[in-house]
Protein backbone atom coordinates (compact mmCIF):
# COMPACT_ATOMS: atom_id res chain seq x y z
CA UNK A 1 0.00 0.00 0.00
CA UNK A 2 2.73 2.80 1.08
CA UNK A 3 4.92 1.51 -1.83
CA UNK A 4 3.97 4.25 -4.40
CA UNK A 5 4.70 6.83 -1.31
CA UNK A 6 7.86 5.22 -0.84
CA UNK A 7 8.73 5.65 -4.42
CA UNK A 8 8.16 8.59 -4.71
CA UNK A 9 10.14 9.73 -1.30
CA UNK A 10 13.43 7.86 -2.52
CA UNK A 11 13.06 9.28 -5.77
CA UNK A 12 12.97 13.12 -4.02
CA UNK A 13 15.93 11.63 -1.81
CA UNK A 14 18.04 10.87 -4.77
CA UNK A 15 16.99 14.63 -6.15
CA UNK A 16 17.55 16.54 -2.95
CA UNK A 17 20.06 15.39 -1.24
CA UNK A 18 23.22 14.24 -3.23
CA UNK A 19 26.03 15.54 -1.65
CA UNK A 20 23.97 18.05 0.64
CA UNK A 21 24.51 18.47 4.61
CA UNK A 22 21.14 17.26 6.12
CA UNK A 23 19.36 17.81 9.70
CA UNK A 24 17.38 14.50 10.71
CA UNK A 25 14.53 16.53 13.08
CA UNK A 26 13.28 14.08 15.34
CA UNK A 27 15.79 11.28 14.21
CA UNK A 28 14.78 8.69 16.60
CA UNK A 29 16.94 5.34 16.66
CA UNK A 30 18.17 6.51 13.26
CA UNK A 31 15.69 4.64 11.09
CA UNK A 32 16.18 6.66 8.28
CA UNK A 33 19.61 6.83 8.28
CA UNK A 34 20.58 3.76 6.26
CA UNK A 35 19.00 5.41 2.93
CA UNK A 36 19.87 8.96 3.49
CA UNK A 37 24.14 8.46 4.03
CA UNK A 38 24.17 6.52 0.37
CA UNK A 39 23.51 10.26 -0.66
CA UNK A 40 24.08 13.34 1.79
CA UNK A 41 27.91 14.30 2.75
CA UNK A 42 27.01 14.50 6.41
CA UNK A 43 24.16 14.03 8.58
CA UNK A 44 23.15 15.14 11.83
CA UNK A 45 20.72 13.90 13.93
CA UNK A 46 18.71 15.36 16.97
CA UNK A 47 15.91 13.80 18.80
CA UNK A 48 14.53 14.86 22.10
CA UNK A 49 14.89 11.25 23.80
CA UNK A 50 18.17 10.90 25.32
CA UNK A 51 17.33 6.78 24.92
CA UNK A 52 16.48 6.70 21.01
CA UNK A 53 19.83 9.29 20.79
CA UNK A 54 21.72 6.48 22.61
CA UNK A 55 20.23 3.85 20.19
CA UNK A 56 21.15 5.54 17.30
CA UNK A 57 24.63 6.71 18.13
CA UNK A 58 25.06 2.53 18.43
CA UNK A 59 23.67 1.76 15.48
CA UNK A 60 25.62 4.04 13.36
CA UNK A 61 28.71 5.15 14.43
CA UNK A 62 29.74 8.08 11.64
CA UNK A 63 26.74 9.97 12.25
CA UNK A 64 26.09 12.63 15.02
CA UNK A 65 23.44 11.99 16.90
CA UNK A 66 22.45 14.85 19.25
CA UNK A 67 19.39 15.25 22.15
CA UNK A 68 17.92 18.50 21.46
CA UNK A 69 14.57 20.29 21.57
CA UNK A 70 13.50 21.20 17.96
CA UNK A 71 11.88 24.35 18.90
CA UNK A 72 15.10 25.76 20.15
CA UNK A 73 18.17 24.37 18.10
CA UNK A 74 21.56 24.61 18.81
CA UNK A 75 23.19 25.25 15.35
CA UNK A 76 24.32 28.60 13.93
CA UNK A 77 22.34 30.23 11.28
CA UNK A 78 21.97 28.48 7.96
CA UNK A 79 24.03 25.16 8.81
CA UNK A 80 22.32 22.94 6.68
CA UNK A 81 21.67 22.66 2.72
CA UNK A 82 18.93 19.84 4.07
CA UNK A 83 16.21 19.69 7.12
CA UNK A 84 14.21 16.23 7.14
CA UNK A 85 11.16 15.98 8.86
CA UNK A 86 9.43 12.45 8.95
CA UNK A 87 6.13 12.55 10.79
CA UNK A 88 7.56 14.94 13.37
CA UNK A 89 5.98 18.43 12.50
CA UNK A 90 2.64 18.06 13.93
CA UNK A 91 3.83 16.44 17.19
CA UNK A 92 5.70 20.28 17.69
CA UNK A 93 4.62 24.03 18.20
CA UNK A 94 4.48 24.59 14.46
CA UNK A 95 5.05 28.19 14.97
CA UNK A 96 8.56 27.51 16.98
CA UNK A 97 9.62 25.04 15.01
CA UNK A 98 9.63 26.63 11.80
CA UNK A 99 10.82 29.50 13.07
CA UNK A 100 14.01 27.46 14.15
CA UNK A 101 14.23 25.70 10.72
CA UNK A 102 14.08 28.58 8.58
CA UNK A 103 16.87 29.72 10.91
CA UNK A 104 19.32 26.88 10.60
CA UNK A 105 18.90 26.45 6.84
CA UNK A 106 20.36 28.71 4.44
CA UNK A 107 19.00 30.23 1.36
CA UNK A 108 17.49 27.65 -1.16
CA UNK A 109 17.89 25.09 1.35
CA UNK A 110 15.26 22.36 1.44
CA UNK A 111 12.80 21.49 3.83
CA UNK A 112 12.01 18.31 3.33
CA UNK A 113 8.60 16.79 4.76
CA UNK A 114 8.97 12.75 4.47
CA UNK A 115 5.48 12.61 5.33
CA UNK A 116 3.13 14.43 8.12
CA UNK A 117 -0.52 13.00 8.57
CA UNK A 118 -3.64 15.08 7.74
CA UNK A 119 -6.29 15.61 10.15
CA UNK A 120 -9.84 15.35 8.01
CA UNK A 121 -8.91 11.52 6.33
CA UNK A 122 -12.17 9.78 8.46
CA UNK A 123 -10.01 6.54 8.95
CA UNK A 124 -7.31 8.41 10.10
CA UNK A 125 -9.61 10.44 12.71
CA UNK A 126 -11.01 7.11 13.55
CA UNK A 127 -7.63 5.17 14.13
CA UNK A 128 -6.53 8.69 16.43
CA UNK A 129 -10.01 8.44 18.13
CA UNK A 130 -10.47 4.64 18.88
CA UNK A 131 -7.51 2.78 18.32
CA UNK A 132 -4.40 4.86 19.67
CA UNK A 133 -1.05 3.21 19.22
CA UNK A 134 2.48 4.38 20.42
CA UNK A 135 2.57 6.79 17.64
CA UNK A 136 -0.10 9.09 18.38
CA UNK A 137 0.46 11.55 21.23
CA UNK A 138 -1.63 13.57 23.31
CA UNK A 139 -1.08 16.66 22.06
CA UNK A 140 -0.37 15.40 18.29
CA UNK A 141 -2.43 18.14 15.56
CA UNK A 142 -2.21 16.55 12.13
CA UNK A 143 -2.43 19.31 9.33
CA UNK A 144 -4.80 20.13 6.88
CA UNK A 145 -3.08 20.38 3.86
CA UNK A 146 -4.33 23.55 2.29
CA UNK A 147 -3.13 25.28 5.54
CA UNK A 148 0.27 23.14 6.09
CA UNK A 149 1.25 25.18 2.86
CA UNK A 150 -0.06 28.11 3.83
CA UNK A 151 2.16 28.08 6.86
CA UNK A 152 5.33 27.00 5.43
CA UNK A 153 5.04 29.82 2.97
CA UNK A 154 4.03 31.88 4.19
CA UNK A 155 7.35 31.53 6.64
CA UNK A 156 9.63 32.41 3.77
CA UNK A 157 9.34 29.20 1.54
CA UNK A 158 8.63 28.40 -2.31
CA UNK A 159 6.35 25.00 -2.72
CA UNK A 160 8.60 22.66 -5.61
CA UNK A 161 6.19 19.27 -4.11
CA UNK A 162 3.31 18.37 -2.34
CA UNK A 163 2.05 15.00 -2.91
CA UNK A 164 -0.85 13.13 -0.94
CA UNK A 165 -1.19 9.38 -0.39
CA UNK A 166 -3.93 7.11 1.16
CA UNK A 167 -7.42 8.77 0.85
CA UNK A 168 -9.14 4.90 1.33
CA UNK A 169 -6.23 2.10 0.63
CA UNK A 170 -5.46 2.12 4.35
CA UNK A 171 -8.30 -0.08 5.17
CA UNK A 172 -7.80 -2.51 2.38
CA UNK A 173 -4.80 -4.51 4.30
CA UNK A 174 -7.07 -4.77 7.27
CA UNK A 175 -9.74 -5.96 4.93
CA UNK A 176 -7.64 -8.79 3.36
CA UNK A 177 -6.01 -9.93 7.00
CA UNK A 178 -9.59 -10.44 8.48
CA UNK A 179 -10.44 -12.51 4.93
CA UNK A 180 -7.62 -13.75 4.58
CA UNK A 181 -7.25 -12.20 1.03
CA UNK A 182 -3.68 -12.52 -1.35
CA UNK A 183 -3.68 -11.96 -4.63
CA UNK A 184 -7.24 -10.31 -4.79
CA UNK A 185 -6.02 -7.64 -2.55
CA UNK A 186 -3.38 -6.61 -3.99
CA UNK A 187 -5.37 -6.04 -6.96
CA UNK A 188 -7.44 -4.51 -5.42
CA UNK A 189 -4.78 -1.89 -3.82
CA UNK A 190 -3.34 -1.24 -7.15
CA UNK A 191 -7.22 -0.41 -8.57
CA UNK A 192 -7.09 1.75 -5.32
CA UNK A 193 -4.21 3.97 -5.65
CA UNK A 194 -4.56 4.60 -9.05
CA UNK A 195 -7.54 6.06 -8.58
CA UNK A 196 -6.34 8.06 -5.24
CA UNK A 197 -4.00 9.29 -7.97
CA UNK A 198 -6.67 11.23 -10.31
CA UNK A 199 -8.66 12.28 -7.15
CA UNK A 200 -5.82 14.40 -5.82
CA UNK A 201 -5.91 16.47 -8.00
CA UNK A 202 -9.32 17.98 -6.98
CA UNK A 203 -10.16 19.40 -2.93
CA UNK A 204 -10.17 16.52 -2.29
CA UNK A 205 -6.91 16.31 -1.47
CA UNK A 206 -7.13 17.53 1.80
CA UNK A 207 -9.04 14.58 2.95
CA UNK A 208 -6.18 12.24 1.96
CA UNK A 209 -4.49 10.09 5.13
CA UNK A 210 -0.81 11.71 4.79
CA UNK A 211 0.86 14.15 2.65
CA UNK A 212 4.98 14.61 1.77
CA UNK A 213 6.36 17.29 0.12
CA UNK A 214 9.39 19.37 -1.00
CA UNK A 215 9.77 23.54 -0.04
CA UNK A 216 12.97 25.66 -0.86
CA UNK A 217 13.65 28.55 1.71
CA UNK A 218 13.32 31.66 -0.36
CA UNK A 219 16.23 34.25 -1.11
CA UNK A 220 14.74 37.52 1.19
CA UNK A 221 15.44 39.35 -2.16
CA UNK A 222 12.90 37.80 -4.21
Amino acid sequence: MNNYREIIIKNWIKLFLKDKNCLILGCGNGHDCSELEKYCKNIVGVDISSRLIKEAKYNFKNINFIQADAELLPFKNCSFDVVYCKSILHHLNFEKSIIELTRILRIEGILFIAYEPCLLNPFGFIGRKFFPSNIHTPNERPFIPYVFEKKITSNGYKKIYLDYFNLWSIIFPIIGKKLKLKYSLKIMIDISVKLENLIKITPLKNCYLVMAGIFVKRNFHE
